[in-house]
């Protein structure tokens, strides 16, 4: 995107705008001491078929304008999210990335009923779900700044 990775960072580490942007989210607050920086926790109210779900996210990499990496643990899965920030000649290349893992190998298989390597209905649409959300973090972004980068 034609931002300064400083501008794109500073939108993607805002934890009060997460619900203007990451669909689900209806609540998201600081929750630790740490304000900034690897260990801060983040406590996030997201809403999912109706259900209100309750989790803490820590922040286990920041390098600033480079990397944010969280982790999020619910008693049967776990989450991981990644974001990388790299300078180009245009602006900024973002990275989005997330892993989720079951705590529990046989509820894992048995929500993929084509196998492992078939995604199930709800992967995919949880995959629209970040795609979704990538794409109103990007307009967010370049709203934030209506300079592009040159």
């Amino acid at each position: 995107m034609k931002r300064r990775p400083e501008v794109v960072w500073e939108v993607l580490c805002d934890v009060s705008s997460l619900t203007s942007w990451s669909e689900g989210i209806v609540e998201a607050t600081i929750a630790s001491e740490e304000k900034k920086g690897a260990g801060m926790v983040v406590a996030i109210v997201g809403r999912t078929k109706g259900k209100s779900v309750r989790v803490k996210c820590e922040v286990t990499a920041w390098r600033e304008n480079a990397l944010l990496a969280l982790e999020a643990d619910t008693p049967n899965r776990s989450f991981f999210h990644r974001a990388t920030l790299d300078a180009t000649p245009e602006g900024t290349r973002l990275g989005v990335y997330a892993e989720i893992m079951f705590k529990d190998k046989i509820s894992g298989f048995l929500k993929h009923p084509g196998g492992i390597f078939e995604p199930s209905p709800a992967d995919l649409e949880r995959q629209r779900m970040y795609e979704r959300s990538v794409d109103a973090l990007v307009k967010r972004i370049e709203s934030f700044s209506v300079v592009p980068y040159r």
